[in-house]
């Protein structure tokens, strides 16, 4: 089974959680507090997983939720989720990690 299906991440904090901790328990990173934007960005991700985003994409979508993100804000976002795995970059914009989005749907209902 894949690391969701053992770990079952039940909330965002837990996702978060375990990408920051190595196997020792250890945290790699001071505690985070998600922005009201990076829930929104992680919401909208988790209704589209393995589909690409782009800034422009997420930041049109976001427009009808109660955090809209410029595309900036949109990309300061992708920076930060990538350097924690939860997303990645390819050469259509950026995917949800497989490992992170069915934990990312039940959080949000998807």
């Amino acid at each position: 089974g894949t690391a969701a299906g053992k770990k079952q991440l039940e909330s965002i904090d837990e996702a978060i959680d375990a990408t920051l901790m190595d196997d020792d328990g250890n945290r790699h990173v001071s505690d985070v507090v998600m922005s009201d934007k990076a829930k929104t960005a992680f919401h909208l991700l988790s209704h589209f997983p393995g589909e690409a985003m782009t800034a422009d994409i997420l930041s049109d979508l976001s427009q009808d939720e109660n955090a809209a993100m410029s595309p900036e804000e949109v990309l300061d976002f992708f920076d930060w989720a990538s350097r924690l795995g939860v997303v990645h970059r390819d050469e259509h914009g950026y995917r949800l990690d497989s490992t992170y989005a069915a934990g990312l749907r039940r959080v949000f209902g998807g």
